[in-house]
């Protein structure tokens, strides 16, 4: 009887463990001291508003920081913010109006997916902030209009299936691939940095390789069957911004592709 009631835990365990697998879908530390250029209060987490540039994210003093624009143009509280900070704004705006780019007379969608072109004032300073890299932006621009991590934490998502990120990275491909930054809420405030967002994401699809598309859609799981007819939509579609962002990393032009959510 007691070997009987051993084997019957060890189903059990084994059970949990295969149901929490099968969920769908150098590190700095968030600023917690006032920087010479001010604070950001970056939705709940502190981090040090840059001193070279007023937007996106930056890396300064070795730790990631905010430009103050972008922390205030996102409705978040700057403290302590330099006058010198608030000038390199000004400049920056004037800037950025000037590179909304436009979009192509016509473009030739994927097959079966209706797809388009359109400018979104701000999406300049978020491609700038990921250093114009246009494969992160094929994948970023696949997720939000503006490029950025605005939206509910997790995307309301729990375990593997929580992403973070401007692509959206699901916690389980990213752990799997060392990026996971060892619990999710962890995740989720390493990949609000643009910079770590990029170098994670970047480890994340080399790791992956031609199943990133399938894992990134349905889950970790997914990586027996790379070449479902879901992952190989994304990957159309993907390939279909990529190409098209060329002369395009860096203004206000978004291309877009209609895939159902998974």
């Amino acid at each position: 009887m007691k070997n009987r009631i051993i084997l019957l835990s060890s189903v059990v365990v084994t059970f949990v463990v295969m149901v929490f697998v099968i969920s769908c879908s150098k590190e700095s530390t968030p600023g917690t001291s006032l920087a010479s250029c001010g604070t950001c209060d970056w939705y709940g987490t502190n981090y040090p508003v840059c001193c070279n540039q007023s937007t996106g994210w930056g890396w300064e003093n070795n730790a990631s920081c905010i430009g103050a624009s972008t922390c205030t143009g996102s409705g978040q509280t700057c403290t302590g913010c330099s006058s010198s900070s608030s000038s390199s704004s000004s400049s920056s705006s004037s800037s950025s109006s000037s590179s909304g780019g436009s979009c192509p007379g016509s473009v030739s969608c994927p097959s079966g997916v209706a797809c388009g072109c359109y400018t979104v004032s701000g999406l300049s300073s978020n491609k700038s902030a990921v250093g114009g890299n246009q494969r992160f932006e094929s994948a970023a621009m696949m997720e939000t209009e503006l490029m950025n991590t605005n939206y509910t934490e997790g995307d309301g998502k729990t375990g593997d299936a929580f992403n973070a990120g401007r692509t959206k990275m699901n916690y389980g491909e990213a752990r799997l691939a060392g990026v996971g930054q060892g619990s999710t809420s962890a995740f989720w405030n390493y990949c609000n940095s643009a910079g770590n967002d990029v170098s994670a994401w970047t480890t994340d699809f080399n790791h992956w390789g031609s199943c990133y598309y399938a894992v990134h859609r349905n889950g970790i799981t997914a990586q027996n069957a790379c070449s479902s007819s879901s992952a190989t939509g994304w990957e159309n579609a993907m390939n279909w911004t990529y190409n098209n962002l060329s002369g395009h990393t860096t203004d206000n032009v978004r291309f877009w592709c209609n895939i159902p959510s998974c």
